[in-house]
């Protein structure tokens, strides 16, 4: 199976009951998800399926979009009437009238991007075609990069100002561009825009070439049965596992709120990434060692981690403990490779 592509089934990503919406109901109308095809834009997609099949939430139909579509991916969602694959090229000439946008798309791994176009493209440009659908609500996954200071953040906090310089400046910057994309857009007339500062997230799904430290130490773990940290793995992180960071995004989206609103989406729990590494060892047996990468471009800031009270007051909190989230996506990575 090609890793690349999200292929879990249901039950194997989302173990949690549906107590979060216990009472609650929401009409979505049609509704875009972009980056289906990647961990997070997917896990929205087949949660939203289940939330309608379980009468918590009422949608039209979901167009799933992605620049392509694989035939395997196709089948995976063949039983459904309500699901439309679409490719972005078919975004100028849609005619349905979209209520709401969940925003997912964007590159991950710096390393492998060759321009600041190809962030911008997927971030900003993509996105301001989806709001000329005029849509009513759109939400956009931002990053916690955009911080002027990762320590424990508000959302109110200031964020950064990135050079354009530097490479590892140019994720951040077109965050913040799409940011400011959406904060216009809800000032029209009963629209409603969200922004998701998305911390560290994993889980099911989680791409072979993500390019993020835990992501490279999963799969190298199972994969080559080996962990090469490319650093002293003393950097602080939050790590959230799939299921906890979609039920927190659809939990904001039920909020059903008009103007502009930021979140920050992340765990409380820190870890460094030699913990995080030392977890996935002991659960695959890979012995750890350290090589030094000089072409990889390591993070800057040695802390990052959330503050998500603003999250917490909504209802929501962590349902997943690390190791049980880790435990889950390697077994999952074992049946890619398998």
């Amino acid at each position: 199976m090609n890793s690349e592509i999200f292929n879990p089934e249901f039950g194997s990503i989302f173990q949690k009951d549906f107590n979060l919406f216990e009472g609650q109901h929401i009409n979505l109308g049609n509704t875009i998800i972009t980056g289906t095809q990647g961990m997070l834009g997917n896990g929205i997609a087949r949660y939203l399926v289940r939330l309608k099949d379980e009468k918590f939430v009422s949608y039209d139909t979901l167009f799933l979009y992605s620049r392509f579509w694989t035939n395997e991916s196709k089948k995976l969602w063949n039983s459904r009437q309500d699901v439309e694959l679409m490719q972005y090229s078919e975004l100028k000439s849609s005619e349905a009238k979209i209520s709401t946008v969940f925003h997912c798309a964007s590159p991950s791994n710096i390393t492998k991007i060759e321009s600041y176009e190809q962030l911008f493209d997927a971030n900003v440009k993509l996105l301001h075609e989806i709001l000329n659908l005029r849509p009513a609500t759109a939400l956009f996954v931002s990053s916690s990069e955009v911080y002027a200071s990762p320590l424990n953040p508000k959302e109110e906090d200031e964020l950064g100002n990135f050079s354009g310089e530097a490479k590892r400046n140019w994720y951040p910057r077109a965050k913040i561009i799409g940011e400011l994309e959406i904060q216009e857009f809800s000032q029209r007339k009963d629209n409603s825009g969200i922004v998701i500062r998305l911390f560290h997230t994993f889980g099911p799904g989680l791409q072979e070439s993500d390019g993020r430290s835990f992501s490279d130490i999963i799969w190298e773990a199972t994969r080559f049965n080996r962990i090469t940290l490319k650093s002293a793995g003393d950097q602080i992180r939050t790590f959230s596992y799939l299921e906890d960071s979609v039920r927190a995004i659809l939990k904001i989206i039920f909020h059903n709120h008009l103007g502009f609103q930021v979140y920050n989406v992340g765990s409380k729990d820190k870890f460094s990434i030699l913990e995080f590494a030392k977890v996935v060892s002991s659960i695959t047996g890979a012995p750890m060692h350290y090589g030094f990468d000089p072409s990889y471009l390591h993070s800057p800031r040695d802390r990052i981690y959330p503050n998500i009270e603003k999250l917490i007051l909504l209802g929501w909190n962590s349902e997943w403990e690390i190791c049980d989230g880790i435990e889950n996506t390697i077994r999952w990575v074992y049946d890619c490779i398998s």
